[in-house]
């Protein structure tokens, strides 16, 4: 079980997972980076985090030290935004994509996140992520999937597997 996680992208799915996440891993620290640090909307992104006791990273290349990553961003986003956290990771960490695109996005994101060392899993989110937060249903697939499944369903996650790719 991670002892520190991470949000590349902190809006309503990362802010819902965290919300739910904290009451049964209070232990648990978080940091996120979200392009909106970097705008007109950095005030109420930086009082969202700071609300829930999340530190803003200075970049996407800050999150590395986390066990997992979770990228929630908008869809359009999902590549770029894994791409510039990249430099950052460090070999073991783990990318969890909630993101919901395409198949052949998310086998393009694996690609690059495991050319770094680090391992990289497909969270889908089958409903939904209000008002459930992390207990929302779930499918993981990855090749970590059979080593992952106890430590998300240990930490409540509504997980079921849905294979190694």
């Amino acid at each position: 079980m991670p002892e520190q996680i991470a949000f590349l992208g902190f809006g309503e799915a990362a802010r819902a997972m965290w919300d739910s996440l904290r009451e049964v891993a209070p232990g648990m620290s978080a940091s996120a980076w979200d392009i909106k640090l970097n705008g007109p909307e950095e005030e109420s992104m930086r009082q969202a985090m700071a609300e829930r006791g999340v530190t803003a990273a200075g970049g996407p290349t800050e999150l590395g030290d986390a066990q997992w990553i979770f990228s929630a961003v908008t869809a359009d986003q999902s590549l770029v935004a894994a791409q510039s956290s990249l430099e950052g990771l460090r070999p073991g960490c783990l990318l969890l994509d909630v993101n919901s695109v395409s198949p052949d996005r998310k086998r393009a994101t694996a690609l690059q996140v495991e050319a770094t060392g680090a391992r990289y899993a497909d969270l889908a989110i089958m409903a939904p992520i209000l008002p459930r937060g992390h207990r929302t249903p779930m499918l993981l697939a990855g090749p970590d999937m059979e080593k992952l499944l106890p430590e998300l369903q240990q930490l409540e996650f509504d997980v079921g597997g849905a294979g190694e790719r």
